[in-house]
């Protein structure tokens, strides 16, 4: 399709096309890790308790096939004979701890694997000239001997993967060594290493994946996203204490907030809680997410959808709670509550004209008063221990777990008659956690500002993360493709049937494509491929030619200086997933560094001043990063960096 230059405007739905990307190998479930022997103790812990049979089996601290967090393997002595044709073997074995008073199922698995290595030195090759074979053994009820492999490699790791195809069950594992035909028998003892023996699951299948216009008003969006159905998303202005009380104020105040957006969905809530401080337990006295159910006294106006039709039946209510001392409790007193006919769209207020006497306004116009008995108000305000400073809580109730998921959007909220008012209609696209705003939520990341040029709402099923780590963007299929949301910018929802959703912005969209008719979008599944070495004065910039900017900072001979670096995929973008042990190196033969080996922490080793990086002489030199745990990812080699003397 050919482009012509025009102002961004919506896309026609049928111009918006969506895919699945994995940038290398497919989405995998998690394995079932049998053994990684990261210690001695795997070998006699009580749930593995490993014996060798007519083998000899230790631990080998030094030897590692990688994948584990500490290095480590299972070393297996053979004593075969010299006899000729004929069989021999020996049998490794370990019980498989019980699973709830039964044998470990493995219905959600597909094979079993490990790595083995010849001990090449105290070994001594087949009549053939290979290492014997190897395979796995299950035993359930029988004994299920799994295919075998002919071990011929004689300088690094080779990897065994069997079916699990006809087994149900494991009880107890043998990793069986053996030989013996007229053409492939051994003639002496052969020793092995073994790491990794992991059950494996088929892979995921690749999200659904929704996009749709967006319908979400710019405000403060409040979002369930975490389990539970009384989960609480709130916010509260300013710092305990500050003064938004009404009682003795000597004026009317009022609590309003503006509804753009509600779910037509039933037993949904909207609350307001104003709980004076000085009987403030829960929320912010010590961290959890209830104020109202923790507090001893408090006032609660809510509007609920009510019925099984949430469009025209909304319940409105105020209600008090007073010397509730027990932790957890429920309002005790109903001072209003009437129906409301359509959605709740528009401002509502809670407006006190005095101590007592209060005002409710509907956004239909509809108003009505009532009073608070005169003690119930002395204790719901404070004013009983002579502290009428209170915290008011706005937010969001989902009251069934079918809501989690669902938004609320307020696009003003305000406090008036006091002497901190607030007055805020969140036209910043972010909101103001620094003087204005705090969150209260089971949930934080589903209190959020939706932005003012949200176009659309991209959302997928999710049973797990399953590496997928960017939201790519591109005006054709066949690209180029741009990063547009990183995966720190997704929001999980619904803990009972998790899903993301990434909010797309007319400014995302510019920046990546300029102008265009169409737009394209794919979730990438980015794979590890190799290393970033970055020094100080260069910055990573994922998808272009080197993967970074800037130029290297001049060092001083003999000073230390930071290094950092990553793992990233072949177009650079970080693998946030990799804890692999790295080292340094430079042809430059005065370059030093004191630790050894770094392991990542999310994909980055950093190497600070303290691990002594630094070169001995002047010149212009760089460093090579490798990795030791898996050698087959690329290394790289920095820029060049001056050293002066």
């Amino acid at each position: 399709m050919k482009l012509t230059p025009k102002m961004f405007r919506w896309i026609p739905s049928a111009l918006v096309g969506l895919t699945i990307a994995t940038l290398g190998a497919a989405s995998a479930r998690a394995q079932f890790i049998l053994n990684t022997f990261d210690s001695a103790a795997e070998l006699t812990a009580p749930d593995n308790d490993w014996n060798g049979g007519s083998a000899t089996i230790a631990w080998d601290g030094a030897v590692d096939a990688g994948g584990g967090g500490s290095p480590g393997s299972m070393h297996v002595l053979v004593p075969y004979q010299n006899n000729g044709p004929g069989w021999q073997e020996a049998q490794v074995g370990r019980n498989i701890p019980w699973n709830n008073g039964n044998y470990l199922s493995l219905a959600n698995y597909i094979n079993i694997e490990f790595d083995v290595k010849v001990d090449v030195a105290n070994s001594y090759p087949t009549i053939s000239g290979d290492w014997s074979m190897a395979r796995i053994i299950v035993q359930q009820w029988g004994w299920t001997p799994l295919s075998s492999i002919t071990i011929t490699n004689s300088t690094g790791w080779q990897h065994y993967s069997a079916s699990l195809s006809g087994v149900s069950t494991l009880a107890h594992l043998l990793v069986n060594f053996h030989a013996g035909d007229n053409t492939h028998y051994p003639t002496n003892q052969i020793s092995y290493w073994v790491d990794n023996i992991k059950l494996t699951a088929p892979p995921l299948p690749p999200p659904t994946v929704a996009i749709s216009k967006s319908t979400m008003s710019s405000g403060l969006s409040f979002t369930p996203g975490t389990s539970g159905q009384y989960q609480r998303s709130l916010v509260y202005p300013g710092l305990v204490g500050s003064a938004f009380g009404w009682y003795g104020a000597g004026q009317p105040v009022s609590y309003s907030f503006t509804i753009t957006n509600f779910p037509t969905a039933n037993d949904f809530s909207i609350q307001t809680f104003l709980i004076p401080n000085a009987h403030l337990r829960g929320g912010t006295a010590n961290n959890n997410t209830s104020p109202d159910w923790g507090s001893t006294n408090g006032t609660f106006f809510t509007i609920t959808a009510n019925g099984t039709n949430p469009a025209t039946n909304w319940s409105v209510q105020v209600q008090t709670k007073t010397n509730m001392v027990t932790d957890g409790s429920n309002p005790n007193l109903s001072v209003m509550q009437f129906n409301y006919d359509q959605l709740p769209l528009g401002k509502w207020t809670l407006r006190f004209d005095n101590n007592t006497d209060f005002t409710v306004i509907a956004p239909n116009g509809f108003t009505t008063n009532a009073s608070l008995p005169p003690d119930v108000a002395s204790l719901v305000s404070g004013n009983s221990v002579g502290d009428t400073s209170l915290t008011p809580f706005i937010g969001t109730m989902p009251r069934t777990t079918d809501h989690i998921g669902k938004s609320v959007v307020m696009s003003r909220i305000q406090i008036t008659g006091v002497s901190t008012p607030v007055d805020d209609t969140f036209s910043t696209g972010e909101l103001d956690t620094n003087s204005t705003w705090n969150v209260l939520a089971d949930y934080p990341a589903g209190v959020f500002v939706t932005p003012t040029d949200l176009l659309y709402t991209l959302s997928w099923n999710t049973p797990n993360d399953q590496g997928y780590q960017s939201l790519d963007v591109a005006s054709s299929l066949t690209g180029s493709w741009q990063s547009l949301l990183p995966s720190s910018q997704w929001q999980l929802l619904n803990a009972t049937t998790p899903f993301r959703r990434a909010l797309i912005k007319k400014s995302d969209l510019q920046a990546a494509l300029g102008n265009t008719d169409a737009v394209f979008f794919r979730l990438a599944k980015r794979v590890f491929t190799k290393l970033q070495i970055l020094l100080p004065g260069e910055t990573a910039a994922p998808g272009t030619a080197t993967g970074k900017t800037g130029t290297p900072t001049a060092q001083q001979a003999g000073v230390p200086f930071d290094v950092i670096v990553r793992a990233v995929d072949a177009n650079w973008y970080p693998i946030t997933s990799v804890t692999d042990q790295i080292s340094l190196s430079s042809a430059e033969a005065s370059f030093t560094w004191t630790t050894f080996p770094l392991n990542m922490v999310n994909g980055v080793a950093n190497f600070t001043a303290l691990d002594a990086v630094s070169f001995g002489a002047a010149g212009s030199f760089t460093i090579m990063a490798s990795d030791l745990t898996d050698p087959t990812k690329t290394a790289d080699t920095s820029s060049s960096v001056t050293v002066n003397p």
